[in-house]
């Protein structure tokens, strides 16, 4: 009777209970140390991205999207615990990567900070309209200075469903919610209410308007859709090689928690509305309107520099108080093609603009490692001016005597006669007549 009894004890401790609601405060307050910051210093400027630590040994979650420059162009790559300052600063090392899922694994030494919970809840995910929180450390936050502390934003999950990142990629859940994210919120955790991580922030939905010519005139962010990898998809990459983490399973039930969590948001509402009554009543005496501004931005084939100049006429004119504004940006001549044999990519892109570039057998000889293709001539041995292009998007190699290419980012498409390339796949050859599809842009290769 006594070992039933014991027996039956311990399964009881066995089974997964659920775990209570907490208020959005002690949500925010147990994940802020777990939270890290990444910088990579990238030809084309400092990036940032968010990860979290798994286990005491220092082991970090992030997107791969956040360490590609690191792994593909060799840029320096840090973990901070705080702000930017030399003493925060830990250098990384990528244990494992994951383009499919687009997700990675760092190491950082000596960090030591308190690991996150790991829900792997598939089949008991939180249900649609269940509060969620984003935890990271948004770029724009750092216009009034680097920030410390990572942003907390709360919101609701929208739907579930099992996706890939890119065509022909592995499929994955996918968790679609309203928690705002921006660039730099990558690799960040998605958490329950019960402060568990159920997935990693990877991508939000934007739109951009094109002009004539394919040229970039304005981005416009669509409200509220956001896309986080599935927890239980690290869960199993973690498991698969070994890599100990504190896991967590059951669902996120309401208790004693979450019944303070209710009536805290209870107040929050109520707050919230006395709030705008208070507004609308004192409104008036508050609301200085700001003149509105009319920017013409003329800016020919130069489109990679459209946004950033209206951007800053936008600064000027606030600061002199003008209402109308008119900046022209003239087009240089195209660069000269090399001499000497070689291949030439021909096509069109964005918008039906013509797109033409050289390369010689002699370049790809002297260049270690290829020439880079990407849309800023800054960041890539030979500019591909399109909207679609990455700015580092794929390298082209001599391969057997011939020219070939290889694809450097996997969240950009790259395909040769319609077959797609991975940053893991070897180098695919472009013969004669062979066309290299780099997302929206079409090229057909010729020897030349």
């Amino acid at each position: 009777m006594r070992r039933l009894a014991l027996s039956l004890l311990l399964l009881a401790l066995a089974v997964p209970r659920p775990a209570h609601a907490l208020s959005p405060e002690e949500v925010a307050r147990r994940l802020d140390p777990s939270v890290v910051r990444i910088f990579v210093l990238s030809p084309s400027g400092l990036e940032t991205g968010t990860g979290f630590v798994v286990n005491r040994e220092g082991m970090i979650a992030t997107n791969y999207h956040v360490i590609a420059e690191h792994l593909e162009a060799g840029a320096e790559m840090f973990v901070t615990e705080g702000g930017i300052a030399e003493a925060t600063r830990r250098e990384a090392e990528v244990v494992a990567a994951f383009p499919g899922e687009d997700l990675a694994l760092l190491k950082a030494k000596g960090l030591v900070r308190p690991p996150v919970f790991l829900a792997d809840v598939r089949g008991e995910e939180p249900a649609k309209g269940a509060t969620i929180y984003a935890i990271g450390f948004p770029g724009a936050g750092d216009r009034l200075g680097p920030v410390a502390e990572p942003s907390f934003t709360a919101g609701t999950v929208s739907r579930h469903f099992a996706g890939a990142w890119a065509e022909g990629g592995p499929e994955i859940p996918i968790i679609q919610h309203t928690a705002a994210t921006n660039p730099g919120n990558s690799g960040g955790p998605l958490v329950d209410a019960c402060g568990r991580v159920i997935a990693v922030n990877t991508q939000r939905e934007a739109m951009m308007v094109l002009g004539p010519g394919g040229i970039p005139l304005v981005v416009d962010p669509i409200q509220g859709v956001f896309f986080a990898s599935g927890a239980s998809a690290l869960v199993a990459r973690l498991r698969e090689r070994g890599i100990p983490f504190a896991p967590a399973a059951g669902p996120c039930r309401a208790g004693a928690g979450g019944l303070f969590a209710a009536a805290a948001e209870a107040h929050f509402l109520a707050f919230v509305i006395a709030l705008v009554l208070g507004a609308l009543g004192v409104g008036v005496a508050v609301y200085r309107p700001r003149p509105a501004l009319a920017v013409v931005v003329r800016c020919g084939d130069l489109y990679e520099d459209c946004a950033d100049a209206a951007e800053r006429m936008m600064r000027r004119l606030r600061r002199g108080g003008e209402e109308v504004g008119e900046l022209t940006l003239e087009t240089g001549a195209p660069a000269p093609e090399p001499p000497g044999p070689g291949w030439v990519l021909e096509g069109t892109g964005c918008g039906g603009r013509r797109l033409r570039l050289k390369v010689t057998e002699a370049e790809l000889r002297a260049a270690r490692g290829g020439l880079v293709v990407g849309r800023k001539p800054r960041t890539a041995d030979r500019a591909l001016p399109d909207p679609s292009v990455a700015r580092r998007h794929a390298r082209l190699v001599l391969l057997d005597g011939g020219l070939g290419v290889r694809a450097l980012k996997a969240a950009y498409e790259t395909r040769v006669d319609g077959r797609a390339l991975s940053p893991l796949d070897p180098p695919a050859a472009l013969g004669e007549g062979a066309e290299l599809c780099l997302c929206q842009a079409r090229l057909k290769v010729m020897r030349g």
